[in-house]
């Protein structure tokens, strides 16, 4: 077995521990492997108590601004008790975890360190925690962080070698320890029920602290805790002990008429401002209990002569805690005195925290708005004037531009919204604090608080998980049309201004237009980062729609422009870093952007500069000194180009929206045998080649040795997802020129494997060969200027609920990145019937990495439509390059060629319908919509009939057939 032996550190929680430390009976300790402390949490699903090794900055306080109150602290304590056992010398303890009461007990047959039902006392010798247990001997050990049970030799020095440390006791608690959730009134029990205690299990809140860790207490009564004059008698010796008190805490000093020049510095109603403070010192040893001491106590100063006695108390500093006794009467009392510890034998009173109810319209997960509810003006000392508050019920923001203020009501912005933190109230855009004082509640109903001097009204608004990402948008699939964003100027002077690029300079202007001549920008996003520490604010680089040319913006001549190496040189300092702003209406954003500023170049120092020739090129780099902030895109209202402004100028046009035409409409086909061809051309339909390529071709034409037959053009239209009812989708199959037995060849977009297949090409090591990349991205002159993938078919079996087997490839399920997956969009100018092709396929990012877990996996959608260039089928982005087919369900009608019904013919020619064979029967035609062009008895067998162009349903006696006229 491999065994290893931790040496104990001598340190303990607040001093020094030897090896050999005994622990004490029923108190509570610290048990340390090296320098980390045992401790317990819940596992990853929550179901069970484990044990671990946390690390000391997590579980160790420091003195005064520790947080002994957290439950990571209160997790590495716990209290040991002897137990009595059968047949052994030794003394066998258990361990209670003081924050949990789970008993250190454990299964000793499974090794995962999980607290479960099992050996629940310990041997603890030589700061070994052991058991034993049918002859062999058991130990706790490490397992990285994790804590695991391990069977030992029969040695007991092979066990784990804990470290035992008794929690001291001298931590003095600070205001925020002390009070509760949000700086709320906390409770206090004693251990004994004193008389003459005002604090006993009445709310309180600690107020004022100063560097020596004393403090007021304000009883939600309003009144203070105060050591009082009047003492408990005690007829055995003369010591004093003086009664506990509440009363008013004035804010003014006593007049010089009323003190004697012997007193210091006393209040307006003669007590010193000492006697109202208190210092509450955690016991961690004994059990979290807690003892408060008054800073000091109030002296007799005058003499007899006096008669003004309340205004001749001094003050007299003590450390003793408040002490409970029994004085003339039997009664236990709780007192305050000035006599050291140990020459009398009174106790301290010792104390924990209770259970206090905090309002429960106060939550930490959600944000608030917040009103002034001040009715008068306060002055610079914080108390009301006669003056009306003319901000009363005002919603109080705080933003970049105006700084805090006063808004005249609420918006779904985060300037408007604040979070609880602490004593504080933080805004969700600035981090701006409100106040910095315990919240005192005045009428929960209303949501009406005290905050200091301030009365306010909090609302609760949205989560704040929530509101962090309401300050910027996150661009979504949803605001891009076929992966780019066009952008529309709100103005009140016209609708359809829209940001788009001058032929004449390359700079950015807005203009009068349609939406189909918008500049399309692609949104990369650079990074994320956090506004105030709260608001989320992602940030993005703008390109053209080619991802080819970058937004830049420089002050020569105050325009933006797309650069790119080649034309002018794109400085990494002059590249726009754009975020969209809320500014409370529904999609409506400010475009904030962040530059790179002042770049200067830094040369490489040479290894001796001495043999460096001057005119010798020294290769270096150049750095960023800051980013430029608070700019934001406007619109120029005489030449409308985009320039450059302050964000709080708001008498400039920059308000821009996401401008997106409505959503398409989907057909959703019956399944079948098809025959797709163009509405254009109806002599070709959609077929696949022997290269595996898509095109269009017509009934008759040759490829190599092989004819085009009806049947060769027949495809399969089969469903898939069918369960998205706003667009079903679709495969498009075909048996042509199958090599693969029983698979058919499906109709796909080949752009994710043509990325995978180029992203691993670029990563190949120098002897390695790379894959050959068959579907090449296309673009250029050949494909009229836009990105394109050629449309291939591939082998392939529909396998399972909706998933397709790719041959000698992948499995892909559902949607998530199915190449086949196609929806048909009606084109509604068009006809119900007229559809274009859109290719369903979702991409993901190939830099994800499971194994990180700050990695993250996403998954895009990218529309491509089916579009044609020379009988040649391509993919495309460019809704307007999309093509626009038909579905004929029947033998597939051509212009000169004829579909029998029977003895019928029905042949579509320019602008007419020939019918054929149909004297005496009835002949009725209608466009796609239904609407009936002609309905006639034929009167020979050769009928003429004037329809218009595109398809149109010719029906001899109720045999109906679809043709396409030009």
């Amino acid at each position: 077995m491999n065994k290893k032996i931790y040496t104990l550190l001598a340190a303990g929680l607040m001093g020094g521990l030897s090896v050999n430390a005994a622990v004490t009976d029923g108190k509570l300790h610290q048990l340390k492997v090296g320098d980390k402390y045992l401790s317990i949490t819940r596992t990853y699903n929550n179901t069970a108590d484990s044990l671990i090794m946390a690390d000391p900055a997590d579980v160790n306080p420091k003195t005064y601004d520790s947080d002994v109150m957290s439950d990571l602290f209160k997790k590495s304590l716990w209290k040991i008790v002897k137990s009595a056992a059968d047949n052994t010398v030794d003394p066998v303890y258990t361990l209670t975890n003081y924050a949990t009461g789970k008993v250190l007990s454990l299964d000793l047959s499974k090794a995962d360190g999980t607290i479960r039902a099992g050996q629940s006392t310990w041997k603890i010798t030589s700061d070994k925690l052991n058991a034993v247990k049918a002859g062999k001997t058991y130990a706790i050990a490490l397992d990285g962080a994790k804590v695991k049970v391990v069977e030992t030799d029969a040695a007991v020095t092979d066990g784990q070698a804990f470290g035992s440390a008794t929690a001291t006791a001298a931590v003095v608690l600070n205001a925020e320890q002390v009070n509760g959730l949000y700086g709320t009134a906390n409770v206090l029990d004693f251990a004994k029920s004193l008389e003459g205690n005002p604090l006993d299990g009445v709310p309180f809140q600690a107020l004022n602290e100063d560097a020596n860790g004393f403090m007021n207490l304000r009883l939600t009564t309003g009144k203070y805790l105060v050591v009082d004059t009047t003492k408990w008698t005690n007829s055995v010796n003369d010591f004093s002990y003086w009664k506990l008190t509440t009363d008013a805490l004035p804010t003014t000093a006593a007049t010089t008429a009323k003190a004697p020049a012997v007193v210091s510095a006393l209040l307006a109603n003669g007590r010193t401002a000492e006697v109202y403070k208190f210092k509450l010192t955690l016991n961690v040893k004994d059990g979290y209990v807690i003892s408060i001491t008054p800073e000091a106590v109030p002296v007799f100063a005058g003499n007899n002569d006096i008669k003004a006695k309340v205004f001749c108390y001094d003050k007299e500093v003590t450390a003793r805690p408040l002490v409970y006794g029994q004085f003339a009467s039997s009664t236990q009392v709780l007192a305050a005195t000035s006599n050291p510890e140990g020459d009398d034998k009174l106790a301290t009173a010792y104390a924990s925290f209770g259970t206090p109810e905090a309002p429960s319209a106060l939550d930490p997960d959600y944000t608030y708005y917040i009103q002034d509810y001040n009715k008068y003006v306060h002055n610079n000392n914080g108390a009301a004037t006669a003056d009306r508050n003319r901000n009363y019920k005002g919603y109080l923001t705080s933003d970049d531009c105006n700084g805090s203020g006063i808004a005249k009501s609420t918006v779904a912005i985060p300037s408007n919204m604040w979070y609880l933190n602490g004593f504080s109230l933080n805004n969700m855009q600035t981090n701006t604090q409100l106040v910095n004082a315990p919240i005192l509640l005045v009428n929960e109903a209303e949501g009406i608080y005290a905050f200091g001097t301030d009365t306010l009204k909090l609302t609760k608004g949205p989560k704040v998980k929530d509101a962090r990402k309401m300050g910027y948008k996150a661009v979504s699939a949803n605001d891009l049309v076929n992966g780019a964003a066009s952008l529309r100027l709100v103005s009140g002077l016209a609708d359809d201004l829209y940001v788009t690029l001058s032929e004449k300079d390359g700079a950015l202007y807005v203009a009068n237009g349609e939406l189909a001549d918008a500049m399309k920008l692609k949104l990369d996003e650079a990074y994320s980062w956090e506004e105030g520490n709260k608001v989320a604010r992602p940030v993005y680089t703008v390109t053209d729609r080619m991802g080819v040319k970058t937004l830049t913006y420089r002050n020569e001549d105050g325009k933006m422009r797309f650069m790119m190496d080649g034309e002018n040189r794109v400085w990494e300092g002059d590249v726009v870093y754009l975020s969209f702003q809320a500014v409370g209406s529904d999609d409506n954003y400010k475009l904030v952007f962040r530059q790179k500023g002042n770049y200067h170049w830094v040369p490489e120092v040479a290894d001796d500069p001495s043999t460096t020739d001057v005119d010798e090129y020294v290769p270096g780099h150049y750095e960023f000194d800051y980013w430029t902030e608070n700019q934001a895109i406007t619109a120029n209202a005489a030449t409308g180009l985009l320039e450059a402004a302050s964000v709080c100028d708001v008498t400039k046009n920059y308000i821009f929206e996401f401008a997106k035409k409505d959503a398409p409409t989907y057909g959703a086909p019956k399944y079948g045998h098809v025959q797709i061809t163009t509405l254009e051309d109806d002599n070709k339909m959609i077929a696949p080649q022997l290269d595996g390529f898509a095109s269009l071709k017509a009934e008759g034409q040759i490829l190599k040795s092989d004819l085009y037959t009806n049947d060769t053009l027949k495809l399969w239209l089969d469903t898939a997802f069918i369960v998205d009812e706003v667009a079903p989708f679709y495969y498009l199959s075909s048996s042509a020129f199958n090599e693969e037995g029983d698979l058919r060849n499906y109709l796909f977009n080949p752009y994710n494997y043509s990325r995978a297949i180029d992203a691993h090409n670029a990563d190949l090591d120098f002897d390695e060969e790379p894959i050959e990349n068959p579907y090449p991205f296309k673009s250029g002159s050949d494909w009229d200027n836009y990105m394109a993938y050629r449309a291939a078919f591939t082998p392939a079996a529909v396998c399972g609920e909706d998933s397709l087997a790719i041959f000698e490839k992948d499995t892909i399920d559902v949607r998530e990145l199915n190449p086949a997956a196609v929806a048909f969009v009606v084109v509604p100018e068009e006809g119900d019937e007229v559809y274009n092709i859109v290719s369903g396929l979702q991409k993901k990012n190939f830099d994800y990495d499971p194994e990180n877990e700050d990695d993250e996996m996403f998954i895009d959608t990218d529309e491509w439509y089916l579009a044609q260039l020379n009988n040649v089928l391509f993919w495309t982005h460019d809704a307007s390059k999309a093509e626009k087919f038909v579905i004929n369900r029947t033998t597939a009608p051509t212009a000169n060629e004829a579909v029998e019904a029977e003895t019928v013919k029905v042949i579509a020619g320019q602008g007419v319908v020939t019918v054929q064979g149909a004297a005496g029967k009835v002949i009725t035609v209608a466009n796609i919509l239904g609407q009936t062009i002609a309905n006639q008895v034929a009167a020979s067998d050769n009928v003429t009939i004037a329809a218009p162009a595109g398809v149109v349903v010719v029906a001899v006696d109720g045999e109906a057939t679809k043709v396409v006229v030009k």
